[in-house]
């Protein structure tokens, strides 16, 4: 039977995190975490709590469940009324994480997006054309075209997840700093939040003494954000 648990952050009260190039301390408060995925819950729990280190998660509920998918991730800024955690007069924030099994790992966090681009002379045979259907451009050629990159764009770091572990430390981290976003009236940012991610698994990898899988930073182009 699922399980929800109450918990206080570690012994130390006071944390220090980096925002953008300052120094902030904060009061970390409870965390309300809920587990139904395949992983123990303990262990879970820890990696969530390092990974929020630094976020005033007192009025945060995390709930983490399984997934088709290597790892998924949503912050939400309110609770949804379909949600258990709406009835929990404590939270104000839900984060909703998902992990699939052991075997899809290693995972990277490259995606594909596609953007319709106006044909420029003849296509080629392999091109995927189109006519638009809308707009001041209806009707004009336009053939398809897919960039690679690291998720959230051109200017996020790319990164390498060795196990479920890494892969929930990275996805919290970064749905925590949408969570930071939404407390500071900060506008959201996918970059943001996935280079916090990479540097919370850096200080993951670093405590526990695995360093195998180093971040990369994905190259200049002209990749765009999926919608």
């Amino acid at each position: 039977m699922p399980v929800t648990i109450l918990i206080s952050a570690r012994p130390q009260p006071t944390v220090r995190a980096r925002v953008g190039c300052a120094l902030v301390t904060e009061e970390a408060g409870p965390l309300h975490f809920k587990n139904t995925s395949r992983y123990p819950e303990d262990e879970a729990l820890e990696l969530v709590g390092f990974a929020l280190e630094g976020l005033d998660h007192e009025r945060v509920a995390v709930h983490l469940k399984n997934s088709r998918h290597a790892y998924r991730g949503r912050a939400y800024d309110g609770v949804p009324g379909s949600s258990p955690a709406s009835r929990d007069r404590r939270v104000t924030w839900l984060v909703t994480l998902g992990l699939g099994a052991p075997g899809l790992f290693p995972v990277d966090n490259m995606v594909q997006t596609a953007r319709w681009s106006p044909v420029r002379g003849e296509p080629a045979p392999d091109d995927v054309l189109r006519r638009a259907p809308r707009g001041r451009h209806r009707g004009q050629l336009q053939r398809r075209v897919i960039s690679t990159h690291a998720y959230g764009g051109k200017r996020s770091p790319r990164l390498t997840l060795a196990s479920w572990r890494e892969a929930l430390v990275a996805v919290a981290a970064h749905e925590g700093r949408h969570v930071w976003q939404f407390q500071s009236a900060t506008p959201r940012s996918e970059v943001d939040a996935e280079r916090w991610a990479a540097e919370r698994l850096d200080a993951y990898r670093f405590s526990s003494g695995t360093h195998e899988h180093e971040r990369e930073l994905s190259p200049p182009g002209g990749a765009t954000r999926p919608t």
